[in-house]
């Protein structure tokens, strides 16, 4: 059965060597390869949407890589979509541990301080951080404001913020990343 398919994507990147249309050669991958896709992705990163993004990303790059004739033997684009797919997976991974580290540290700026420090520089410094957050925060958009203190302050799980919102959760990670970027951008230019 898998020789089968692997003989019917041949089949397709022929066409697509012969010159059939982009839309074409991207229904074909998506047809043999979506199903397929998300199930490796979702085995390695236990996230249904995470693994259909990984599914969607490797898709775009298989084709791309067609388009620039890139792929030179073309009985081997099985193993170059899914080898493309654990490299994305991969990278998912090392984001989401980022991530996971950066709130970390978030939160930990935001607890109050016992007032026992041992180093009295450390303190100030680290308060003037957190006053300079808090004033980052507090320029930025309520929308914003609240996506933010929704995430990192009140913990709520990513899914049941885009079900409060009535946003798909691939909107809401492109308004956190961008929630994240302005925060960013207000934190450097606000002085302590």
């Amino acid at each position: 059965m898998a020789r089968t398919r692997d003989i019917m994507a041949s089949d397709a990147m022929t066409r697509a060597a012969n010159g059939s249309s982009a839309d074409e050669i991207a229904v074909d991958l998506s047809n043999r390869f979506w199903k397929r896709l998300c199930i490796f992705a979702a085995r390695r990163l236990r996230d249904r949407s995470a693994a259909e993004d990984v599914a969607q990303e490797t898709l775009r790059r298989a084709l791309q890589a067609l388009r620039q004739q890139r792929v030179e033997n073309l009985e081997a684009l099985p193993a170059f979509i899914f080898q493309t797919a654990r490299n994305i997976c991969l990278h998912y991974g090392r984001s989401a541990r980022r991530e996971e580290g950066a709130l970390l540290r978030f939160r930990a700026g935001m607890q109050s301080s016992s007032g026992e420090e041992s180093d009295p520089l450390i303190a100030l410094v680290d308060e003037a951080r957190r006053e300079g957050v808090r004033s980052a925060i507090e320029h930025m958009p309520p929308d914003d404001r609240d996506l933010l203190r929704m995430l990192y302050i009140d913990g709520l799980e990513s899914s049941d913020i885009a079900r409060r919102l009535g946003v798909d959760p691939g909107t809401l990670r492109v308004r956190k990343h961008r929630a994240l970027k302005r925060l960013s951008e207000l934190i450097g230019n606000v002085s302590p």
